[in-house]
């Protein structure tokens, strides 16, 4: 799975110390934002292994400077995981016993078994995008106010490359 597919990037075309200082400023607020999606706004914690894969990544290549926010590492099944919630949702299914008879589980405090039954789909439910619509008018607030009567330069948003 290619992880550019959960990546959202910040570009500009200027390179330097200040630039940088003003990437990592507006990717750690744009984490904070993914991070709070990943903490019961938009979806439930079960084991944190999601929201401990968010990372942000300032390179510079160049005379420009190109920054991400994004899911990298927890194995392939959390990035598989993310590009369900973020871009597809999951279809409904329906679940049968592999090495059993039966699935056995509890349902209304009594034991249940059933040959199989249909799991209901899910619509996505993105976490990355949402949190740069979100931090969309910081970022370009911030850069009003710092950097662009200093350096005069344009950044560039784009997720989902």
């Amino acid at each position: 799975m290619d992880v550019k597919q959960h990546n959202a990037y910040i570009r500009n075309e200027m390179a330097g110390p200040k630039i940088k200082q003003f990437m990592d400023l507006i990717l750690n607020r744009i984490e904070g934002y993914v991070i709070k999606n990943l903490s019961g706004r938009v979806l439930k914690v079960r084991t944190g292994r999601l929201r401990s894969a968010v990372t942000t990544s300032v390179k510079v290549k160049g005379a420009a400077v190109e920054g991400s926010v994004g899911i990298v590492g927890g194995g392939g099944a959390v990035e598989k995981i993310a590009n369900v919630w973020e871009f597809t949702g999951r279809k409904k299914f329906f679940l049968t016993p592999k090495n059993k008879k039966a699935l056995s589980f509890m349902a209304g405090g009594k034991r249940v078994f059933s040959k199989g039954h249909w799991i209901p789909g899910e619509r996505p439910r993105p976490f990355i995008s949402p949190a740069f619509d979100k931090a969309t008018p910081y970022i370009y607030a911030l850069h009003a106010k710092r950097f662009a009567k200093i350096f005069n330069f344009n950044i560039e948003i784009r997720v989902g490359d």
